[in-house]
């Protein structure tokens, strides 16, 4: 996949660079699975949370009506540039 600019031309972003702590024997399996779909790491991340996201909203959480999952905690607080 082509690399994405981070800033649409009238300086608008489009990307924010996150960071996260996986075990350290999912590090080879991650990148060879990546590699096997053509992708980086980073994209290989985006692609399975957007196969979540797309297999939830097909089988959403049975109950009473109201989500199954933990309240999310805030976003982590950026300075403002």
């Amino acid at each position: 996949m082509p690399r994405k600019p981070k800033h649409l031309p009238d300086g608008v972003r489009t990307h924010v660079s996150l960071s996260f702590t996986a075990p350290l024997e999912l590090e080879e399996p991650m990148n060879q699975a990546a590699a096997a779909k053509g992708m980086n790491r980073s994209q290989y991340i985006c692609w399975l949370v957007m196969e979540d996201i797309r297999t939830q909203e097909r089988h959403p959480p049975q109950g009473d009506g109201k989500t199954l999952l933990p309240k999310v905690p805030p976003r982590i607080r950026r300075k403002s540039s």
